[in-house]
């Protein structure tokens, strides 16, 4: 009776897993509507970057080989952008832009040719704006005009994801722009046009990962509108160095002519020395050099028609800042180098040109310095010299045999 009992038992069973089944398939073929589902290629790895009223979405297209489109939507918008042309190994970067400030709810999938989509993916972003500016600080500084005619600025402590950027224009009418970084500390402005403004304009970033620095309302510090009269620096203190890479004189033509007072006696280098050369003297103390001007003897043939002017502050050893290389034709370029790298400056360096010129008909030249650090020793040195053709008798630029000056003044910022 028992054995009856658990077949009819076990018969029951097995006729509702059948049915259970059947309830079961009928469930999924509903899922599958007319058959089994397509994917797009998805998007791998999604970041959205946030920005000033736009967000930028990125991500790999490692997997997605069958989408033809990107698809964006937010809101009640949509943004699509053909795939045309990327490959498996490229990073997609679409730009949104024209956005309120907000948080938003983005959702990205791509479609393939059928139109079939991929899988949804949801992302979270901060769309900032005029809210978020209002609640930033700008940089903290002090900014200061000092006689040696330079504006100096004392930055307080940048934040990380903060920078500033300086603009104003040179005493050339050209615009200059400077990065203020967090681990700046102080900056120098020279040679700008009085009676212009600078510019400050603080950036901050709102992440790590924001697509850019937002900036913030600009500040003008007003520039002055006179500069301080430079003053001469007392050439009796002016002294020949006679160092072994100095130019040799010939002629009568002594270094220490050039600051004698007297317009008809010059320096004149030996015979067929020719140019670059330089001659180094001590002015007797350190000093911002802002200003030169140099006069020639009454015939200009010999004299400097492009030429330098080299600082050195007062150090211990001169002769331990000596270039190994020969300063001439040859070597030009390698002594400059090796000038820079052993300590002198270039003082009539400005970034569009690296020496000062001198027209052949002027017997008086003057000449800007970059008077930002302090100098003691001075090198002046001819690069190229006007020369008389021998043939035509016509007058020209070259690296002729001599160098020759009559007179040299150098001036500080007072």
């Amino acid at each position: 009776m028992n054995s009856i009992k658990h077949f009819f038992l076990g018969l029951l069973a097995l006729m509702a897993g059948l049915s259970s089944c059947t309830d079961l398939t009928g469930t999924f073929e509903d899922f599958q509507g007319d058959g089994e589902i397509t994917y797009s290629g998805k998007i791998d790895s999604l970041v959205i970057k946030e920005g000033l009223n736009k967000i930028q979405v990125e991500g790999f297209l490692y997997y997605a080989g069958t989408a033809k489109e990107a698809v964006i939507q937010w809101e009640d918008q949509q943004k699509i952008v053909s795939l045309d042309g990327y490959s498996k190994n490229d990073r997609l970067a679409v730009l949104v832009d024209n956005l309120k400030e907000g948080l938003y709810v983005f959702k990205v999938f791509t479609l393939d040719k059928d139109k079939n989509r991929s899988v949804i993916s949801t992302l979270q972003a901060n769309v900032y704006g005029e809210k978020f500016i209002a609640a930033q600080n700008p940089v903290s500084y002090t900014a200061t005009f000092t006689e040696r005619n330079t504006v100096e600025i004392e930055w307080a402590d940048i934040p990380k994801l903060s920078k500033a950027v300086l603009e104003y224009t040179d005493n050339q009418d050209n615009l200059q722009q400077i990065d203020i970084l967090p681990e700046n500390a102080k900056t120098v402005i020279y040679k700008f046009k009085p009676g212009t403004s600078l510019k400050i304009t603080t950036y901050v970033k709102p992440s790590e990962k924001a697509l850019e620095y937002i900036p913030l309302k600009p500040e003008y510090y007003k520039l002055p509108d006179e500069l301080y009269d430079p003053e001469m620096i007392d050439r009796r203190l002016f002294k020949n160095m006679a160092m072994a890479s100095d130019a040799k004189q010939n002629h009568g033509g002594v270094v220490e002519n050039m600051w004698d007072g007297n317009d008809e006696t010059y320096m004149h280098t030996t015979d067929n020395l020719g140019v670059p050369c330089h001659i180094t003297l001590d002015t007797g103390e350190e000093n911002y050099l802002t200003e030169g001007k140099i006069t020639m003897r009454s015939i200009f043939i010999w004299c400097p028609s492009q030429f330098q002017i080299w600082g050195l502050p007062d150090v211990e050893d001169i002769n331990a800042h000596e270039p190994s290389v020969k300063d001439d034709f040859n070597n030009k370029d390698a002594w400059e180098t090796e000038s820079k790298a052993k300590g002198w400056i270039n003082l009539t360096e400005d970034g569009n040109q690296s020496y000062a010129v001198r027209e052949a008909n002027n017997r008086i030249a003057t000449f800007k310095l970059n008077g930002t650090k302090k100098v003691r020793y001075i090198r002046y040195r001819a690069i190229k010299v006007w020369e008389r053709e021998a043939d035509t008798n016509k007058i020209m630029e070259g690296y002729g045999a001599y160098f020759c000056t009559s007179e040299l003044y150098l001036y500080r910022g007072i």
